[in-house]
């Protein structure tokens, strides 16, 4: 009979013989508010070098010689930041905000107004209108009548 070689116990030595009747529960005191806090809270670093990133590309390709068409951007940044460097953390800054701004802008206001439930509310009705070729989508705030081809 050859001793048994020394290795890692084995797992199932660890279980326990008590067993509880139903499922744990976990409570905690966080809330939803706090939690949403921390999350905000930990995305302000990815924000932040986002901005610098957008506005260090776009002031390099304009130091190589890109023409900006003429907008409400060059208002702002002649303004906020009037040299447009690739090497300053402002100017940086404000021309990724140019363009992040915006885009932040449009996903709250479609988040505001439930755009995101705008495909699964629409619904074509089997009324009259489909035996004329036509069909109705059907939205609390929308009334289209579309001709089919």
């Amino acid at each position: 009979m050859s001793p048994r070689s020394a290795g890692p116990p084995d797992p199932s030595s660890y279980r326990s013989i008590e067993f509880t009747g139903r499922a744990p529960h976990v409570r905690t005191q966080l809330d939803v508010p706090t939690v949403m806090r921390c999350v905000v809270m930990s995305t302000l670093p990815c924000v932040a070098m986002a901005l610098y990133n957008t506005g260090y590309q776009a002031n390099l390709a304009l130091a190589a010689g890109a023409v900006r068409s003429p907008g409400w951007r060059d208002l702002v940044l002649q303004v906020l930041a009037p040299g447009q460097s690739p090497t300053r953390v402002w100017d940086c800054l404000v021309q990724g905000a140019t363009y992040f701004i915006p885009l932040l802008a449009v996903s709250l206001a479609s988040f505001t107004l439930r755009w995101p439930e705008l495909p699964s509310t629409l619904a074509f009705s089997s009324s009259r209108s489909t035996e004329l070729g036509l069909s109705r989508l059907s939205h609390p705030r929308l009334r289209v009548a579309v001709r089919r081809a």
